[in-house]
């Protein structure tokens, strides 16, 4: 497939460029390599 018009995933520098992943992979970066997060039960509603 050459065309990117049609492909389903968005590229890397797009997903940078969001503001909620932006905070998220920030978040991320702070933590060490074998973090495992301890929050039990469902996603919060926005």
């Amino acid at each position: 497939m050459s065309d990117d018009s049609q492909t389903p995933f968005c590229p890397p520098d797009a997903i940078r460029a969001d503001p909620r992943m932006a905070r998220f992979l920030e978040w991320v970066a702070k933590r060490p390599p074998g973090f495992a997060s301890k929050v039990p039960g469902k996603r919060q509603a926005r």
